[in-house]
């Protein structure tokens, strides 16, 4: 995962943003959607790359996302801690 300073960078360089409750889009390298799962087989949050800006409903596992170890409610990336990072600084 990435170091603290490039998820800082992502919400302070205005690169996330909320399109609804529960789902955000993070632009890195490419464009991902982070959304907030929940349900009866885990809670968590899901990242998706966006793989065509014309193709919105075209998307793919995040890799970050999909190899981070540990339980489906524990897995993360640099898009959901930049996610994360985003909804403290709008709190304050």
């Amino acid at each position: 995962m990435a170091n603290q300073s490039i998820i800082n960078k992502l919400v302070d360089e205005k690169r996330v943003g909320k399109t609804s409750d529960d789902t955000w889009v993070v632009v890195s390298n490419a464009t991902y959607q982070v959304s907030r799962q929940t349900g009866k087989f885990a809670d968590g949050f899901f990242c998706e790359r966006l793989d065509s800006e014309k193709d919105v409903g075209s998307k793919s596992v995040c890799p970050g996302w999909k190899y981070c170890t540990g339980a489906r409610v524990d897995k993360t990336c640099k898009h959901v801690e930049a996610v994360k990072a985003f909804e403290v600084k709008a709190k304050q």
